[in-house]
C-alpha cells in the first residue's frame, strides 16, 4: 500500500538523481509505464519496487521530471 513515506523513499529517482536512471520499456513505442522497469545506468541494475501502485507512481513522477523511456532492445545495442 502506497503512503507518503513510501513515496518519499524514492524521491531522488525523480529529483536530484533523476539523470542516473532510465525507464526501460519491454514494448516498443509504448507510453504505458506498466511495461517499464527502472534502470540505474551506472550500475546497470534494475530497481525493483514490489508494490505495483507505488512503482507506477514513482515512474510517472520520473517521466514527468524528464527521465527518458527507452525500448529494451535499444539499450542492448
Amino acid at each position: 500500500m502506497m503512503d507518503d513515506n513510501s513515496l518519499n523513499e524514492f524521491a531522488d529517482y525523480w529529483g536530484k538523481d533523476a539523470d542516473e536512471f532510465l525507464l526501460v520499456s519491454s514494448k516498443p513505442d509504448s507510453s504505458d509505464l506498466s511495461h517499464c522497469l527502472i534502470l540505474h545506468q551506472e550500475s546497470r541494475c534494475y530497481e525493483v519496487i514490489e508494490d505495483s501502485e507505488l512503482a507506477l507512481e514513482v515512474m510517472t513522477r520520473m517521466q514527468a521530471a524528464g527521465v527518458p523511456v527507452v525500448y529494451l532492445d535499444d539499450i542492448r545495442k
